[in-house]
């Protein structure tokens, strides 16, 4: 898995991030050096121009990966260079989180739906790969994606048991219970059911389509729309906005949860019922 550049680092000034994708963009645009030996040179200058705080040395490292991503998409027709495309994508996902910019992450299963159904990699690397960014998308909000993200995986995984590949059944069968979960919550219904009996049993999928709830509180229903999707974020912003100065001791989820709903409702026309409304058996302070 790339991580960093093996080549001693580059002295460089302190930049901004504008400036550090500016002078990325421009080395990876250089079509007189290799692919990979453009890769080297972007993981060392990511490592030289990063700062020291964690949050924004995270936002250096999505930014790297999204230009190698860009780089390696244009350059990647013959499918040599799909192992750095999936390393790139997860890396980018898992920093996008960490860079806390998670809005980033939306649509992200376009840049890896199609990579994950036509890829030449090994099917190990492809459920490890595609695991930890379904892993970074279940931090967001983003469902509509970990839910593409995971159906292209399944429908690929069964056709790797057809094909009588070496599959971690029991990885991908966790996989494909999260996958026909969101089917239900979703109300997409659009699984395939077929793909998915390879790895769980007939008994489990339909307990699964009586209770598809994640985790163990419930939530409204719509926090698996695609409205809240489009404008959780920006409630989060206005949110953070507001609270900025106050202190967050016990009792303030209420407050919070009253405040968000209030914005939901006056500015998006959301009707939206906190975790109190829905779990009131549950204490929370």
């Amino acid at each position: 898995m790339i991580c960093k550049s093996s080549s001693r680092l580059i002295n460089i000034a302190p930049m901004d991030i504008n400036e550090y994708y500016e002078k990325l963009t421009t080395l990876t645009k250089d079509g007189s050096k290799p692919a990979l030996g453009r890769i080297e040179e972007a993981l060392a200058l990511k490592e030289a121009a990063k700062p020291d705080d964690a949050v924004e040395a995270a936002r250096f490292d999505s930014v790297t990966y999204q230009v190698l991503a860009a780089m390696l998409d244009r350059e990647n027709v013959d499918h040599s260079y799909d192992v750095e495309m999936l390393q790139v994508l997860t890396l980018g996902a898992e920093a996008m989180v960490a860079g806390q910019i998670e809005r980033s992450l939306k649509d992200y299963r376009l840049l890896v739906d199609t990579l994950i159904a036509e890829c030449t990699v090994s099917f190990d690397m492809l459920q490890l790969t595609v695991g930890r960014i379904v892993a970074a998308l279940r931090k967001t909000v983003y469902n509509h994606d970990r839910y593409g993200v995971l159906d292209a995986f399944i429908r690929r995984a069964a056709k790797a048991v057809d094909n009588g590949e070496e599959v971690d059944r029991d990885a991908v069968a966790d996989m494909a219970r999260e996958l026909y979960r969101l089917d239900n919550l979703l109300s997409i219904h659009g699984a395939d059911d077929e793909a998915i009996l390879k790895f769980i049993t007939e008994d489990e999928l339909l307990e699964i389509r009586e209770n598809p709830q994640e985790g163990y509180l419930k939530k409204d229903p719509i926090e698996y729309s695609r409205r809240w999707e489009n404008v959780y974020y920006d409630v989060k912003d206005e949110l953070d906005k507001r609270f900025a100065d106050t202190p967050r001791g016990m009792g303030f989820c209420f407050e919070y949860w009253h405040a968000m709903a209030d914005i939901l409702a006056k500015e998006h026309r959301i009707l939206w019922r906190n975790p109190h409304l829905m779990n009131p058996s549950v204490i929370f302070d």
